[in-house]
C-alpha cells in the first residue's frame, strides 16, 4: 500500500512546472534578433575586409615593383640579358673618334664578353639621391648605371626609374704602317696626314741622284687608341691600290720586299769598268780607254784622270772576282751597286802589293743602250739613317713635335714652367693597360740647361708628358 501510493504521487507534475517546461522549449525573440545580427555584422566585417584587401595587394604589388631591390634587377635584365652594343654606345652617350664608331664598339664588347657573366652590385651615389650600380664582367668593371626618382612623402608609392648608363672602355689598339713618300695610308677608311708620321728612313743615295729621283725611301705611320684592329688599306701616288704584308706581333703593315737583281749585261759593264779603273791605275790601260766607260764631261772622269796612280813599273798583276752587293735600280736608266775586288800587282822586286778596290758605282744608259759610269764614291750609301718624331706634352698643351736622328748622342729638350710648390721630375712616357692603369716612366731627366745625354739604344717614337711632383 505504502509503496504503490509513493509512486502515484511522484509521478503527478503541477500545471505550474508543465507552463515552465513549454516556456524553455520556446526561444525567445530578442535572442533570435541579437545573434542574427551578430552574424550580420561578422559578415559585413568579412566583406569588408575582403573589399580593402584587393586594392591593398594591388598596392602594395605596386609598391614591391617599384622598390630598388626589384627595379634595378629589372632594368639590369633589360640591358644585359641580351645586350644590344649599339644600341648600349648610343645609350650611354659614347662619342665616335675620328675611326671608330658604334660598329667598332660592338665588335670589342662582344668580344671581350664571349663566355662570360654580367652581374652587378650597388655603390653609393654621392648626395644625389639617385641608387648606383657597378657592372661588371667577370668580376671586371665595365660600367655602371643609376635609378632615379624617389617619392615626396612615406605615402607615396616610389618611382624609380633608369637613369643614365656609363661603359668603360680601355683603347689599347694600336698600328703602324709602312709607306712610301706620297703613299696614302686609310684607317677604316679615313686617310692619315702627314702627322701621324713617327718613323722616316732614309740612305745616302739620295745626293748622288739627279732631281726627281729618290733612293730608298720609307716612312712609318701610327695609329694608336683602336679599340680593335682597324681596315688598312695604301694607295701610291696614282692612287692605286698598293698590296701590304702584316707582321701580327708588332702590329706593322710593311711594304713586301723587292729583290733586285743586276742582268748579266749590267754586271759585264760594271767589271769592265772597274777593272778599266784598276789597270789606269798602274799604267795597263790608257786615259781613253777609261773615258770610254764614263759618261761624258762626267765629273767623275775628271775626278779619277787626276788621281796619283799607284805605280808605273811592275812584273805582272792580277785581278781577283768581283763580289757585289747593294744593288738598287732607281730608274730603267740608272743603277748603282757596290763592287770590290783586290789587283794584287807583282813589283820588279818580286814583292806582292794588294790594292783593294771597294766603291759604289752609279751607271746611267745612253741613248744607245750602253751603260756608262756617272758617278763613284766610297761611301756605303745603302746604310740606313732613321729619324724618329718625339712630341712634348705639358698638360693639354703640345709644346714640341719635331724629328731627330735615332742615333742621336744628346737632345735639347723644350724648356718647360715649373708651378708653384712642385718640382720638375722629368719627361715620362704613359702606357695603359688593358684594365685602364696608367704606368708613368721616366725617359728623360734634363740638365739645367735642358739638354740629356743618351745611352747607345736608338731613339724609338715616343709622345713625351711634363712630371711634376710635389717640392720638399
Amino acid at each position: 500500500m505504502y509503496k504503490g501510493k509513493y509512486s502515484q504521487q511522484g509521478s503527478a507534475e503541477t500545471p505550474k512546472q508543465t507552463e515552465n517546461k513549454k516556456l524553455l522549449r520556446k526561444p525567445r525573440v530578442s535572442t533570435i534578433v541579437f545573434y542574427s545580427i551578430y552574424i550580420l555584422l561578422i559578415a559585413v566585417f568579412f566583406l569588408g575586409i575582403h573589399a580593402l584587401l584587393n586594392p591593398l595587394e594591388a598596392w602594395l604589388v605596386r609598391y614591391e615593383a617599384s622598390q630598388p631591390e626589384q627595379k634595378c634587377q629589372e632594368v639590369f635584365d633589360s640591358l644585359f640579358s641580351d645586350p644590344d652594343w649599339e644600341s648600349l654606345y648610343t645609350l650611354a652617350g659614347m662619342e665616335d673618334t675620328a675611326y671608330e664608331g658604334s660598329e667598332a664598339f660592338a665588335t670589342y664588347m662582344e668580344a671581350m664578353s664571349a663566355g662570360k657573366v654580367f652581374t652587378y652590385v650597388e655603390t653609393s651615389a654621392g648626395l644625389s639621391g639617385d641608387h648606383k650600380y657597378i657592372i661588371k664582367l667577370d668580376g671586371d668593371k665595365i660600367g655602371t648605371f643609376t635609378l632615379t626618382g624617389g617619392a615626396d612623402s612615406q605615402a607615396e608609392i616610389p618611382q624609380w626609374e633608369f637613369g643614365k648608363l656609363e661603359l668603360n672602355v680601355t683603347r689599347t689598339k694600336s698600328v703602324q704602317i709602312e709607306k712610301r713618300p706620297g703613299y696614302t695610308v686609310y684607317i677604316n677608311g679615313v686617310a692619315l696626314d702627314d702627322s701621324y708620321t713617327v718613323r722616316k728612313v732614309s740612305t745616302g743615295a739620295d745626293k748622288y741622284l739627279p732631281e726627281g729621283l729618290q733612293g730608298l725611301r720609307l716612312e712609318v705611320q701610327s695609329v694608336s687608341g683602336l679599340l680593335v684592329a682597324p681596315e688598312v688599306s695604301v694607295t701610291d701616288e696614282n692612287g692605286n691600290p698598293v698590296t701590304m704584308s702584316y707582321n701580327e706581333e708588332i702590329c706593322l703593315y710593311f711594304l713586301p720586299r723587292v729583290t733586285m737583281e743586276m742582268t748579266e749585261n749590267e754586271q759585264g759593264y760594271v767589271k769592265n769598268t772597274l777593272e778599266t779603273f784598276a789597270k789606269y791605275m798602274i799604267k795597263a790601260a790608257s786615259l781613253t780607254q777609261l773615258k770610254n766607260c764614263c759618261v761624258p764631261n762626267a765629273p767623275v772622269y775628271t775626278t779619277i784622270s787626276r788621281i796619283d796612280r799607284w805605280m808605273q813599273n811592275y812584273l805582272r798583276y792580277e785581278i781577283s772576282p768581283i763580289t757585289y752587293s747593294n744593288f738598287y735600280r732607281y730608274s730603267d736608266t740608272l743603277f748603282s751597286v757596290r763592287a770590290a775586288m783586290t789587283n794584287s800587282v807583282t813589283r820588279t822586286d818580286g814583292t806582292v802589293k794588294d790594292y783593294e778596290m771597294d766603291y759604289t758605282l752609279f751607271f746611267t744608259m745612253d741613248a744607245h743602250g750602253k751603260w756608262l759610269l756617272s758617278d763613284m764614291t766610297q761611301v756605303d750609301i745603302a746604310q740606313q739613317a732613321e729619324q724618329v718624331r718625339l712630341t712634348f706634352v705639358d698638360g693639354d698643351t703640345v709644346l714640341d713635335s719635331v724629328f731627330v736622328d735615332a742615333a742621336s748622342k744628346t737632345l735639347t729638350l723644350p724648356a718647360v714652367t715649373v708651378p708653384e710648390g712642385k718640382v720638375f721630375s722629368g719627361w715620362v712616357r704613359q702606357e695603359k693597360d688593358g684594365n685602364g692603369k696608367t704606368t708613368l716612366t721616366v725617359v728623360f731627366k734634363p740638365d739645367e740647361n735642358n739638354t740629356v745625354i743618351l745611352p747607345d739604344a736608338a731613339l724609338e717614337p715616343m709622345t713625351l708628358y711634363t712630371l711634376f711632383e710635389k717640392g720638399e
